[in-house]
């Protein structure tokens, strides 16, 4: 036990997504460079800077969204 606790990897078990692809990580990296660049800025409330930042923000999560529906259906559909 102590041989695999040290040498076998553990992974948690919500930290593989099997819907996750490319397309997410940009949208990932996007949100967290908007993100970043809001820091930058002052955090300002309003303005172009965080318009970019929530929209950015929420392209993300609709990405998201989708893929997880997708999935969803096509293992509905392969379940039937």
């Amino acid at each position: 036990m102590t041989a695999a606790r040290y040498y076998i990897p553990v992974i948690q078990e919500n930290a593989l997504k099997s819907y996750w692809s490319a397309e997410l990580n940009e949208a990932r990296q996007a949100s967290i460079d908007a993100h970043s660049l809001w820091i930058l800025c002052g955090k300002p409330h309003c303005g172009l800077i965080n318009d970019m930042r929530r929209n950015s923000k929420y392209k993300y999560k609709l990405a998201i969204r989708q893929a997880r529906m997708v999935e969803e259906v096509e293992l509905n559909d392969e379940i039937s």
